[in-house]
């Protein structure tokens, strides 16, 4: 990066756009974390939107599919406690009087699994959806 005293212009002005781009691809610029912690918050929140549109049906398996991505995830050596866990979670959640009151139940618990998931399972399985 030579500047010319003269007509006071950098010598990368006058090459090549092909050159200049392979310049380019070899400059980075960090990315803030919080940009990208927003960016999954805003993603998961999204995704927890369209999940409260589902039937108190579906949400059960929805619940039970990221269950087991939580498992996986957290609490792999405990893997043969998961049917038992998803069995107490309905029983609990079927004991609210109302439909509507399980939905809201299913998408609470959907949502704290959800939060502590990382971006990947979470995607992983609301595409399977």
């Amino acid at each position: 990066m030579f500047i010319n005293s003269k007509k006071n212009y950098i010598i990368f002005d006058d090459l090549p756009n092909d050159i200049l781009n392979n310049c380019y691809k070899y400059i980075y610029y960090p990315q803030s974390t919080d940009l990208l912690n927003e960016i999954k918050i805003n993603v998961k929140s999204r995704i927890m939107k369209k999940i409260f549109n589902y039937d108190s049906n579906n949400l059960i398996d929805i619940h039970y599919l990221f269950l087991i991505k939580w498992y996986h995830y957290f609490a792999y050596s405990l893997l043969s406690e998961l049917d038992n866990e998803q069995k107490s979670t309905s029983i609990y959640v079927l004991s609210f009087a109302t439909i509507n009151q399980q939905s809201t139940e299913w998408c609470l618990l959907i949502n704290e699994i959800i939060k502590e998931l990382p971006m990947e399972y979470v995607l992983e399985v609301f595409e399977s959806i």
